[in-house]
């Protein structure tokens, strides 16, 4: 990670911090804010891939692959924009939907990256609260603004995450 990453991905988390702090004043219209910044994220997210598709990923083994996660990310992210007149359970199922699915997905990352004998503590911890998440959307579905503050307490914590790993040494490979 170079510094300009790192020094990116610092200024991410502290604007989410900022962002979970005005979910947590304003709950009762942080739901649609929460609608909002994840159909963003999520849309922004497929536009990058697939313009990194198009732009390096096509002339590579496997780059068909980057196209259509920034496909399937993108119509994800448009079909969260139209979740703003549904119930807010159908917003608290997708959230327990995604927070499921990227907490397994961490976790098994996490899983064979000790098998390889690599660092795997921070990636399991953070599928572990990913999956503590959407447990608790589930205990918790039917009051008010539990949306809300499930949200930004995994926003709050996917920022410490990042920030932590911005600070993180990374190894680098020295050919003499």
């Amino acid at each position: 990670m170079s510094k300009f990453q790192r020094v990116g991905n610092i200024i991410l988390g502290l604007i989410m911090i900022l962002l979970a702090a005005i979910l947590f004043i304003i709950p009762k219209e942080g739901f649609y804010v929460v609608i909002a910044i994840l159909s963003i994220g999520l849309t922004v997210i497929g536009v990058k891939e697939i313009i990194y598709y198009f732009s390096m990923a096509i002339h590579m083994v496997g780059g068909k692959r980057s196209l259509y996660r920034g496909v399937i990310i993108l119509e994800i992210g448009l079909f969260t924009m139209s979740l703003y007149d549904v119930p807010r359970i159908f917003v608290l199922l997708y959230l327990v939907a995604i927070h499921a699915f990227s907490g397994g997905v961490d976790v098994l990352r996490a899983f064979e990256a000790k098998k390889n004998g690599s660092s795997y503590r921070l990636k399991l911890s953070h599928g572990i609260m990913d999956l503590l998440i959407a447990a608790s959307c589930l205990v918790f579905m039917r009051y008010g603004n539990t949306a809300t503050y499930i949200y930004a307490f995994g926003l709050v914590y996917s920022s410490v995450v990042r920030i932590i790993s911005s600070f993180k040494k990374t190894a680098i490979v020295y050919i003499q």
